[in-house]
């Protein structure tokens, strides 16, 4: 192999090695923001899951609530498909964790 084709190699071999850093070091700050976040998350679902979530929800179809209380919380949608949301992440994360290990 040529002089030029090895300084080639090795300039495109240097710019995967930058870029990939770069995506570990953004991937590590998202999931440690992401895992810090789950406890959060989890009350949400715990409020979701609850008597006190059915009360709110009944009262707010009963117009008790101010209407510009922001209250997205109470669509049902809106968690349940945060919930699918947070499921399918955590198997996406398992599927490329798998595919690294298995890579490696």
């Amino acid at each position: 192999m040529s002089i030029n084709k090895r300084i080639e190699k090795i300039t495109a071999m240097e710019e995967i090695l930058d870029k990939h850093n770069l995506k570990i070091s953004k991937l590590k700050e998202a999931l440690e923001d992401f895992v810090e976040n789950q406890k959060q998350f989890d009350k949400l679902v715990n409020y979701y899951l609850s008597q006190q979530y059915e009360l709110d929800y009944e009262s707010f179809e009963n117009g008790e609530f101010p209407e510009d209380l922001k209250c997205g919380v109470l669509s049902q949608d809106a968690v349940f498909n945060l919930l699918t949301d947070n499921f399918n992440i955590a198997i996406e994360m398992l599927e490329a964790a798998t595919e690294v290990i298995k890579n490696h």
